[in-house]
Parts: C-alpha cells; sequence; structure tokens
C-alpha cells in the first residue's frame, strides 16, 4: 500500500523457482549434466539379480535390503579416546574457514581449536588477503599436509574441517558456462573458476587420506546434490 500510495507502479511479475530455470536447458545445450550416470556396476548387479530371482520364481520386483544399526560391527571401531592422535583430547582445525563460524562454534562448545585457516581476512568482502593462508600457493599446501599426517602431540589438530569453494560444481554453473560433467569431472581445463576448484579439491582429497593414515578425523562440508560432480 505504502508503495502504490507514493505513486510508484505496481506489477505483478511472474516467477519462477531456480530449480525450474536449471531444468529449462536445451536438450542439446553443452551445458553440465543434470544427471549423473547410472553405475555400471549397480545396473550389471541389479540384472543379475533380477535373473536370479525370476530363475527361482521369486517376484521380478528387487527388494531393497534393509541396513541395520545391529548389522553394524561397532566393536571393530577404535575409540577415539583409545588413538594416539587423541590421547590429549579433541583439537580442531577448520580448512577454508570462511568467516570461521564453525571454529566459533566449536569454541563455544568449550573444544580446543587451531587457528583456522582463510585466504581473506575480511571474507565476506574478499578482502584483507593472508598470503600465509593462500591454498593456491604449493608451499601452504604442503606446510598443511605434513601438519595432517603429523605425529600425535598435544597441540595438533586431530579433527580437520574442510569447507572448499564450491562455487566450480555449483547447479547455476549450468547458467555461468560451467563445463564440468559426470564423464569429465575437471571440466575442459579452460575457466579459472574451475582449475582452482579442481586443485581445491584434490587438496582437500590429499589432506583426508593423510589425515586417516595419521588416525585422526576429517570433516567435508560441501553437500551432493546430485546435478554436478563434486569429489
Amino acid at each position: 500500500m505504502t508503495w502504490a500510495a507514493s505513486g510508484k507502479v505496481v506489477r505483478e511479475i511472474p516467477a519462477q523457482s531456480w530449480e525450474l530455470y536449471l531444468e529449462s536447458e536445451s536438450e542439446f545445450s553443452p551445458t553440465v549434466s543434470s544427471r549423473p550416470l547410472p553405475c555400471p556396476q549397480c545396473k550389471a548387479l541389479e540384472e543379475k539379480q533380477l535373473k536370479d530371482r525370476m530363475a527361482a520364481g521369486e517376484s521380478d520386483r528387487l527388494s531393497v535390503p534393509e541396513v541395520s544399526l545391529e548389522s553394524v560391527d561397532f566393536q571393530e571401531i577404535t575409540p577415539l579416546l583409545l588413538r594416539p592422535a587423541f590421547a590429549w583430547g579433541l583439537r580442531t582445525r577448520e580448512i577454508f574457514a570462511g568467516t570461521g563460524r564453525w571454529t566459533q562454534a566449536m569454541r563455544d562448545a568449550g573444544i580446543d581449536t587451531a587457528p583456522s585457516v582463510e585466504y581473506y581476512g575480511q571474507p565476506l568482502n574478499g578482502k584483507d588477503p593472508q598470503p600465509q593462508h593462500d591454498i593456491r600457493d604449493p608451499a601452504v599446501r604442503e606446510r598443511l599436509l605434513l601438519e595432517f599426517g603429523s605425529s600425535p602431540g598435544p597441540e595438533e589438530p586431530n579433527v580437520i574441517q574442510f569447507a572448499p569453494p564450491c562455487v566450480s560444481h555449483s547447479p547455476w554453473q549450468i547458467r555461468n558456462g560451467g563445463t564440468r560433467t559426470f564423464e569429465n569431472p575437471e571440466g575442459t581445463g579452460k575457466l579459472e573458476v574451475e582449475r582452482g576448484g579442481t586443485l581445491f579439491g584434490d587438496f582437500v582429497c590429499q589432506g583426508a587420506r593423510r589425515a586417516h593414515a595419521a588416525g585422526k578425523e576429517f570433516i567435508e562440508s560441501s553437500a551432493r546434490d546430485g546435478r554436478c560432480p563434486k569429489f
């Protein structure tokens, strides 16, 4: 009412959800595939199960097996406090921290937390770059990888949180010229944002392997949406 009373034109503008917008790409458009490829091994297994069932005179419908926690042997899982890396308790570190909300949540919960790693001192504004945290630098990556695989100690982080930038993996890349596909997850390599995303993704995978080999835990926060290939 205030808008109309001030003499401004009031109009109704039809809108559609972003999901519909992204799904409206041309069938022949060279954009990122919106659906993951079927798993050949899974398909072959399903076909074999179907043939076996039909040969046994059973239903031609495949039943989905029920997963129960009772079937998990928790005795084989080593409690954290019994691992050498956790002898001094939890100590976390956030990589690609952004505004550091995860780090702050750990501190609020009373969990010992190492300084986070974030390139920008002012991440929301993309200002105040910190070269010592620039993961594009091979020397920075190697220093962090050595830390992830380090021997146990009271100052060594033992839970690593990775939150790499997801821009080049975003569904919006379908409209922004993205070239990643499930057949070629790295894309063409011509877009800087995709080259950076691939470098960060490789680093996260290397860091996770180092941490796991050292008896530590890791978390990776990029969610799958089934549209663009992730890690």
